[in-house]
């Protein structure tokens, strides 16, 4: 079983566009804290959303899935530097494009 883990984070750092689990944009997403452990985390600069840390409750429930139909329902351009493979997968089927130093990226043109 995979553990809840906490990170240290400051008014600032959520000024500058860290998004937690739950957080209002983190709801609009689907990024909550009934699907993704605590520790996740994400950015939002410039337009872009940077999936920085993302640990799944549990697999095989398209929670990744959701979350990119999702920011991208909302107009964002995302990127993302996947750990695995079966995550370098479900983004290249998603449209994501190989960028330079090991980063994935979607431009949103909807």
């Amino acid at each position: 079983m995979i553990n809840d883990m906490k990170i240290s984070y400051t008014q600032q750092d959520i000024d500058n566009g860290l998004i937690l689990p739950d957080s209002e944009l983190g709801m609009k997403i689907g990024f909550t804290s009934e699907r993704f452990l605590d520790g996740s985390y994400l950015w939002l600069k410039n337009g872009v959303l940077w999936l920085s840390m993302l640990m799944s409750r549990e697999e095989h429930k398209k929670y990744l899935l959701r979350l990119l139909v999702h920011s991208r329902n909302l107009g964002y351009h995302m990127a993302v530097c996947p750990v695995s493979k079966r995550m370098t997968d479900i983004l290249t089927k998603f449209g994501f494009r190989d960028a330079p130093e090991g980063m994935m990226t979607y431009f949103n043109t909807l």
